[in-house]
This record gives C-alpha cells, sequence and structure tokens, in this order.
C-alpha cells in the first residue's frame, strides 16, 4: 500500500496505524522504508499506539490525550514511564523475544514433504503420494477454491495431521508435531 501511495509523489504523508498486524520483522522493514521517504524530504505524520519501530525514525514525537496536546518533544520523551502511564502509551524500547534464527548454508529455511497423503473423513483422498519443497524465498500456491491450498497450508504447519507422508526441515527428517515450533500461518 505504501509502495502505491508512493507511486503518486506525494509532498505529505499520513500514516495511521501502519505497523498494525506486522510482525517485528516486517515492522523494522516499514521502518527503514519510512527512513528513505523521510531523507527524501517529505512530511511524514505517523499516528500510532506502537511506539518502538519509531525510534530511529521519529525526529518529533506529539503526545494526545483527549483531543489535546498535553506533550511535545524529541523520542526520549516517550521513555518517562511517568508520562506514558498517565496518557496510556505503550513501552518505548521493546524487545524481540524471539530467538534469532542464523543462516545455515545461506537459507533460513527450506520445508519438504514427500508422500503426503491426507483426506477428509468420508472423503476422497485430497492429496496421495505428493511431495513438494519450499526453499527460502517466496514461493505462491495457486488454485481454484477448494483445489487444497488452505489445507495445504495448515498440513504444512501442523495445524492438521497428515495421515501419511515424510517431513524434512533443513533437509533434516523432522517429526510432524515439530512443525507448529518452526512454522507460523496467518489464515
Amino acid at each position: 500500500m505504501l509502495a502505491s501511495i508512493m507511486s503518486l509523489a506525494p509532498r505529505a504523508l499520513v500514516l495511521d496505524e501502519l505497523s498494525a498486524n506486522l510482525d517485528p520483522s516486517a515492522t523494522r522493514d516499514l521502518a527503514d522504508r519510512i527512513a528513505e521517504i523521510k531523507r527524501a524530504g517529505l512530511a511524514i505524520l505517523i499516528v500510532d499506539h506502537r511506539l518502538y519501530w519509531l525510534g530511529d525514525v521519529v525526529d518529533r514525537a506529539l503526545v494526545m490525550d483527549r483531543g489535546r496536546l498535553v506533550a511535545e518533544g524529541d523520542f526520549s520523551l516517550l521513555a518517562d514511564p511517568d508520562l506514558r502511564c498517565a496518557h496510556g502509551l505503550r513501552n518505548a524500547r521493546v524487545d524481540d523475544p524471539r530467538p534469532h534464527l542464523m543462516p545455515v548454508n545461506g537459507s533460513l529455511g527450506h520445508l519438504r514433504v514427500e508422500n503426503l497423503c491426507f483426506g477428509y473423513r468420508n472423503a476422497p483422498e485430497l492429496f496421495h503420494g505428493a511431495t513438494l519443497s519450499v526453499p527460502s524465498g517466496v514461493t505462491t500456491l495457486l488454485g481454484k477454491n477448494g483445489a487444497g491450498k488452505t489445507t495445504l497450508a495448515r498440513l504444512l504447519t501442523g495445524l492438521s495431521p497428515m495421515d501419511r507422508g515424510r517431513l524434512f526441515f533443513r533437509n533434516r527428517p523432522i517429526a510432524p508435531r515439530t512443525l507448529l515450533g518452526r512454522t507460523g500461518i496467518v489464515l
């Protein structure tokens, strides 16, 4: 969405809750894009209740409460716990508690399933001997409604159990029950 707005060559941006629904990695990428736009000289107003991702981007912070401007300054003013408590603000710094994965042989992940078999009860088998690989990078799965795309996503993340098949993560066999600890899904 931000790219489409930038294609219109605006001179000012108002971004409301732009980081909503983004994970920490995507939020860091967003902060980097905002910093690039800032260097281009645009006026940018970011409206957000999540503060942590703005620390290296913001030149000036304005705090509102009940329609009134109650504080103004650089980002460091948000480090004041009394100010945050008085106006219901979140912490200005948050550490990402997730483990940081390091590339293995130049790759963060590679998921492979071999001879996948699965069928819903009282229905023909949906997958029979299916083999596929999801390397690092972006892979898209396309098909008509009812083709089995969401079912496959659920199987590859451990939300639904396979009837049969072998799973590999980074070329090592893994048990299907460990998938939820190694994958994520957004439906």
